[in-house]
């Protein structure tokens, strides 16, 4: 036998994977892949009829109400009185300091509790 011929043939006797990955007369690999199951076959009726109800578009008959949910009265909404202003100077040396923005003050209303979330305001 020429040299390489021979090396390869000792590697294979030493090697512990040549069986695993060894190939059959008919040069095709041992492996094989996993047969192919229906999943209808295999789940649950009631899974494959709540697949399909995923599956399908929701249609709505009636026109859809959208209102607010804020929680916030009403009378703290629409009839509420601001103050737009820019600040005023301040009489010390640095006094244009934090001068040159509008501001907004909203009259201030009685405390209330926001039902969905349980916050005061």
């Amino acid at each position: 036998m020429p040299a390489p011929a021979l090396n390869d043939k000792c590697n294979r006797l030493l090697s512990t994977s040549t069986i695993q990955y060894a190939e059959s007369k008919d040069s095709t690999p041992k492996l094989k892949d996993a047969p192919l199951i229906d999943t209808n076959l295999i789940l649950n009726p009631e899974e494959v009829k709540h697949q399909k109800q995923l599956q399908e578009c929701i249609t709505v008959t009636e026109p859809m109400n959208i209102s607010s949910l804020s929680g916030v009265p009403e009378e703290h909404i629409k009839n509420r009185l601001v103050r737009i202003f820019k600040p005023s100077k301040n009489a010390m040396q640095s006094g244009t300091d934090n001068t040159h923005h509008w501001e907004m003050e909203f009259e201030t209303r009685e405390r209330w509790e926001n039902p969905l979330m349980g916050w005061t305001s």
